[in-house]
């Protein structure tokens, strides 16, 4: 008993440690900080002929040194931001003629500041429709959100620190989308995706399936000799068209309705226990797919399919299908004409799948 109380005293000692140094967030700024960290190109403002670019940098991005403090004020919020001094220089470098910056006091610092920026304040009040303004009346409000912000200008790089009460971080928030965009989300975009070219369905009974022997011809529903259908992902749909070089997207993706009316069949039939006298195993429903062929697309791929995109390349033999019943491959068969439609004359046929 000793040793497990000696135990839970250590483990409770770990957690106050952990509680120390873990960084605390107010729960209403998440929303505001993950708009923040949104991957996007960097923003950029033009300032004395030159263009500075800024983006968000790392949550644990330490600021570059010797830095300076000024007040900020958006709209009714007070914070400050902390700028590094090299930056602050290569800013007021019109205003001061290149004169160091370090030994300005905080006040005319800050009025210098807001002088050189006027032109990007201006610009920054029209964006966000609030008044700012490198100054401030009394203490900021507490708690201020800290993030930290790469500055480039010109050969000078330099990480800089933004501190703002909730309000004015949802502010920012609101406001960075709208001059740098986020950029496209490639997270995931190697992940494969099935995609199948089907001749078409028929939809037969368990017996049916069961009779069926090499030679025999299933007719296909609603099939036309040039055309196919695309299945992605057994989810979204398209006309593809047969070419010399293989198939081609025809049309627009659209969620499939593919087994929809056996689920709505289902869902209309009266509910109780089924008794086993009731129930002709024979009469059950398979759908039988017959496949061309099938490749895998990445999702980098997919976004950029679009009408006349390739979907597969010509097979071996143009004839040549599986047939997949319930979605499990069973055997082969040959396309055939029959009259205006077509069909699929079984080839192999195995018990087993």
């Amino acid at each position: 008993m000793r040793a497990e109380r000696i135990q839970l005293a250590s483990n409770s000692s770990k957690v106050m440690e952990a509680d120390r140094w873990l960084p605390r967030l107010p729960m209403g700024c998440l929303e505001s900080l993950n708009a923040l960290y949104c991957p996007r190109l960097p923003l950029s403002l033009p300032h004395e002929g030159l263009t500075v670019e800024i983006h968000i940098a790392r949550p644990w991005a330490s600021i570059t040194r010797p830095f300076v403090e000024l007040p900020l004020t958006i709209g009714s919020w007070e914070g400050k931001l902390a700028l590094p001094l090299a930056i602050a220089e290569r800013v007021l470098e019109p205003v001061t003629g290149g004169k160091a910056a370090s030994g300005l006091s905080p006040v005319s610092l800050a009025l210098l500041m807001e002088h050189a920026l006027a032109d990007v304040l201006e610009k920054l009040e029209d964006d966000i429709g609030q008044p700012v303004h490198l100054d401030g009346a009394g203490k900021p409000e507490t708690p201020l959100i800290k993030t930290p912000w790469q500055v480039v200008s010109s050969n000078v790089a330099a990480i800089a620190e933004l501190h703002l009460p909730i309000g004015a971080l949802e502010i920012m928030a609101a406001y960075l989308p709208s001059v740098a965009p986020p950029a496209q989300n490639t997270i995931g975009d190697d992940i494969p995706v099935p995609l199948q070219i089907m001749a078409g369905r028929q939809s037969l009974s368990y017996a049916e399936l069961t009779s069926l022997r090499p030679g025999d011809i299933v007719l296909i529903d609603e099939a036309r000799e040039d055309q196919a259908e695309a299945l992605l992902a057994n989810r979204y749909a398209a006309r593809a068209l047969r070419g010399p070089d293989g198939f081609r997207a025809a049309g627009s993706w659209h969620k499939s309705n593919h087994n929809q009316g056996t689920i709505m069949e289902a869902k209309s039939r009266p509910s109780g226990k089924p008794q086993a006298k009731d129930i002709d195993l024979d009469d059950l429903p398979v759908e039988l797919v017959f496949e061309i062929g099938r490749r895998e697309l990445t999702l980098g791929e997919i976004r950029q399919l679009a009408e006349g995109s390739v979907l597969l390349t010509a097979p071996g033999v143009d004839s040549a299908v599986d047939i997949l019943a319930n979605g499990r491959r069973i055997g082969k068969g040959d396309l055939v004409k029959i009259g205006e439609g077509l069909g699929v004359r079984v080839v192999r046929i195995a018990e087993n799948g």
